[in-house]
């Protein structure tokens, strides 16, 4: 099933449909969809796939000339880079588009790759036009480490593309029998990454997903956990650490220091390589003018799978591995879920929010949206129009029922932000308590949305 995608296939159509030949980078977490966005854009359209693996640039070329051999390309054992990429095309008046899967594997194995790839596309092809596409999902190499890599040459590519999650909205129709309830109960666990949800049963409830599938001992799921960690990265001891840590709700850097006895120094250092690969995030209070009433920010593990894991299996690792799945939920995952599941409430909060203005239905026009860290507590949402006028919103799974104390609390929060606020939006998944909505028919000020029945 292919998703939510137009923004991004309108992109590299026209980067498709310009004049001349052109180099895009395009890029994304693993399984956020980069490869269904490829073979989507390529359908009907020539094109050609080479997989860089992490080797010598010698044996790439080995393994490529191996991969399209044939009659008409009598490529010699060792080719050069420039008769791979010529073998990959015959002369057409339509243009041609070659993908290199992985390339930071090629650019890392080879400091010459990038050099005859450029050579290739814009001084030796006499033939049709190309669009040569550059993927990969090495997001702190894209985004840190290519310029270093390739220098000069990175002035030749024309566009980067970073494939980001898919929206809650999205992943509702990848289970289309599941409630909104359910569907954001599994993006919890799976965020917007649509190759993840395809390994899930769609005839399976939440919780027999659960512990029957991503539970499951050895296998898909808890393994992309540990690799997603490992692939990358050295010293895993620290990283273990950091993200049980995290995932334990020790998210300021004091916290962290004081519980592992690492330097804070080496700690900012192994907390920037986790961020590089968008593994943890570091959250901050959208633009106010109290900056004396925010944190400094806030460290989280934005990968929802990696905190699924490090929140209950990494810390009861040997249960996990003796017990039985549904025994291992009951004890360690039941009590807390609902509380696991309110993480993701701000993302869909937001995102609610914002299609909401889009439409009216919320008479508010956001110019930047975000959230308020502060030292007692998070106002979930906190948009600003152009006037600088504040709209703030609470976001619940948690709770069977919003009350008005709730309510007078994001307000004092508000306060204390020091926020013009003209709108307040309460979200809940369950209800509202009939003061609340006696207070919300009477104030136009203040929206009400229950998603329990949606």
């Amino acid at each position: 099933m292919f998703l939510g995608r137009n923004s991004e296939l309108n992109y590299l159509t026209k980067k498709y449909e310009a004049k001349g030949s052109s180099i895009v980078v395009v890029y994304g977490q693993r399984f956020v969809g980069r490869h269904a966005l490829l073979a989507e854009f390529t359908k009907n359209r020539s094109s050609r796939t080479l997989i860089a693996r992490a080797c010598s640039g010698r044996e790439n070329r080995y393994l490529w000339a191996n991969e399209i051999r044939d009659n008409l390309n009598k490529l010699p054992e060792y080719p050069e880079y420039s008769e791979i990429f010529k073998a990959c095309f015959e002369f057409s008046e339509e243009k041609q588009v070659l993908i290199i899967d992985e390339f930071h594997n090629a650019v890392k194995g080879d400091p010459a790759f990038m050099k005859a790839l450029i050579d290739f596309v814009f001084n030796s092809n006499k033939g049709s036009d190309l669009l040569v596409i550059l993927s990969s999902r090495s997001i702190g190499f894209v985004e840190s480490g290519l310029v270093d890599r390739v220098g000069q040459y990175a002035l030749r590519i024309g566009g980067f593309l970073k494939v980001r999650e898919l929206k809650y909205e999205d992943m509702r129709r990848f289970m289309p029998s599941y409630t909104r309830k359910e569907t954001m109960e599994m993006y919890a666990i799976l965020g917007g990454y649509p190759g993840l949800w395809k390994h899930l049963d769609p005839y399976k409830t939440v919780k027999e997903n659960i512990t029957q599938v991503i539970l499951k001992p050895e296998g898909f799921f808890m393994n992309e956990a540990v690799r997603l960690v490992e692939m990358d990265l050295r010293e895993v001891y620290v990283y273990n650490t950091i993200l049980a840590s995290l995932a334990e709700g020790k998210n300021k850097l004091n916290e962290l220091h004081l519980h592992s006895d690492f330097s804070r120094a080496k700690l900012s250092v192994y907390i920037k390589n986790l961020m590089e690969l968008e593994l943890v995030e570091k959250a901050f209070s959208v633009d106010t003018d109290s900056k004396g009433n925010t944190q400094k920010g806030v460290y989280r593990i934005m990968h929802p799978l990696v905190h699924f894991y490090y929140k209950y299996v990494y810390p009861n690792y040997y249960l996990y591995s003796t017990k039985p799945a549904a025994e291992f939920y009951e004890q360690f995952i039941e009590e807390t879920f609902r509380q696991f599941v309110e993480n993701s409430m701000k993302k869909i909060g937001q995102e609610l929010i914002k299609t909401y203005c889009d439409k009216g239905i919320i008479p508010f026009k956001p110019e930047k949206i975000g959230e308020w860290v502060g030292k007692l507590d998070t106002i979930d949402v906190v948009a600003f129009d152009e006037d600088g006028n504040a709209l703030i919103g609470m976001c619940n799974y948690d709770k069977n029922v919003l009350t008005t104390d709730d309510y007078d609390w994001v307000k004092f929060l508000a306060k204390k932000a020091k926020l013009n606020v003209v709108q307040t939006v309460l979200i809940t998944f369950e209800r509202f308590d009939s003061k609340v909505v006696e207070t919300g028919n009477k104030n136009n000020a203040l929206q009400l949305i229950s998603l329990k029945d949606q």
